[in-house]
């Protein structure tokens, strides 16, 4: 069975974060260390994490001062660190993750035939806060360079959600740690972004 550490950074999130939370814990076909820093909430965010926590072992919650999202999610990264043979896997805290989102990554992780870092991209459906659809995913495979997977992850996370642009390219840059290619796989529609868009 594949194990992954899922990373999520909680800010005042309340309002989805038990459906998010219960997406993650349903996963099939892993094992799941899901560690959690809530940057400063107000609400009762942290609450709903203590509630998973006391009932799941493998729910972890760090709370710190507020670093914004950035900070916050690399702080994530150092404190979980790195293990041989495990996969990582970044969560927002308002999104709901489709069953098999993890194991379709790990799976087609495994397929590919390199030493190189593999970084697994799956394309979303864009969804309003009742999850009724605003957008389904479209399908895209294939390999790409450094330079064009930053570019590509920002733009791509940019049309969503434009202040999401540093996180991912910090993150990338210290996970690749100085590796020329990163192998990019996207083939399944396996989460949903959730929107709140207000119609003029």
């Amino acid at each position: 069975m594949h194990r992954f550490s899922v990373l999520m950074s909680t800010y005042n999130g309340e309002r989805f974060l038990r459906e998010q939370l219960d997406s993650i814990l349903a996963q099939d076909n892993v094992d799941i260390n899901l560690y959690i820093r809530d940057d400063g909430s107000s609400d009762n965010t942290v609450e709903i994490i203590n509630e998973y926590v006391s009932k799941h072992k493998n729910i972890f919650l760090f709370r710190g001062e507020n670093l914004g999202y950035v900070k916050s999610f690399m702080w994530l990264v150092e404190k979980v660190g790195y293990e041989d043979g495990m996969f990582y896997a970044f969560a927002d805290q308002d999104d709901f993750w489709d069953s098999r989102k993890l194991v379709s990554a790990a799976d087609m992780i495994c397929k590919e035939k390199s030493n190189e870092p593999i970084l697994y991209y799956s394309d979303l459906d864009v969804v309003d806060v009742n999850l009724n659809y605003i957008r389904k995913g479209n399908v895209w495979e294939g390999s790409i360079n450094r330079f064009m997977s930053l570019m590509f992850i920002g733009i791509r996370v940019c049309l969503l959600c434009h202040d999401m642009f540093p996180v991912m390219t910090d993150i990338l840059l210290y996970l690749l740690s100085g590796q020329e290619k990163l192998y990019m796989i996207q083939t399944l529609i396996s989460s949903i972004d959730r929107q709140v868009i207000t119609l003029q």
